[in-house]
Parts: C-alpha cells; sequence; structure tokens
C-alpha cells in the first residue's frame, strides 16, 4: 500500500467519524467554555482535526442541538452564540461515563468481532 493510499484512507475516516460525531464535539467543545460561536467550533475542528466542514454542517447540527434542548443560543452584534444547557451537561456527562461502552463497540465494528 502506498503511503498517499494510506493518507487518503485516514483522512477519510477521521472526517467522517467528525462529521458522525459533530454533535458530541460541539457539546463537548461547549462544556468546557461558556459559549461559542459557530465560526469558533469550525476553527477548533480545522485546528484539531485538520479538516476545512462547511459553515452549513455545522449549523445544521448547533440547530437540531438547540431543537433538542441540548444547546441555547443568543444573538449578539458580531453574530449568534451558542451555551450548552443543563440538559446538553447531563447527556455529555453520560456519554463520558459510557465511553468505554463506546469505545468497545468501534472497536467490535473496526475488527469484526462479535
Amino acid at each position: 500500500m502506498s503511503q498517499n493510499f494510506q493518507k487518503n484512507i485516514m483522512k477519510e475516516i477521521v472526517e467522517k467519524t467528525v462529521r458522525n460525531f459533530l454533535d458530541i464535539f460541539i457539546l463537548s467543545a461547549l462544556a468546557k467554555t461558556d459559549f461559542i460561536g459557530g465560526y469558533g467550533i469550525l476553527t477548533k475542528i480545522n485546528q484539531e482535526y485538520g479538516l476545512l466542514l462547511s459553515p452549513g454542517t455545522v449549523y445544521n447540527a448547533l440547530y437540531k442541538l438547540e431543537r433538542e434542548g441540548l444547546i441555547e443560543s443568543q444573538e449578539m452584534s458580531k453574530g449568534r452564540i451558542y451555551k450548552i444547557t443543563k440538559k446538553g451537561k447531563r447527556c455529555i456527562e453520560l456519554i463520558n461515563r459510557n465511553r468505554l461502552i463506546i469505545l468497545r463497540l468501534a472497536k467490535r465494528i473496526i475488527l469484526g468481532s462479535p
């Protein structure tokens, strides 16, 4: 396998993983700060994973989380900012408590074992 092929596969896996766990990434980021804007989330994803997601992808996830009551937003002069709600904090705490189960599931999927 060429290095280029391996790089492309890994890049694709990282992108799929970030997209599929975008809601958890956003909740986790908001749990660590008072508030953040959509552009701030895009920047964090780029810094941490080297991905350039479209603003539409991130804003759709933000709207979904807000509709579910996991985050709330406030209009500011420079745009909308988001913060995690108590329900969102409980959700991210539940995910953290069950992270070993989630990791075992990922391992089973990758290795194809029962």
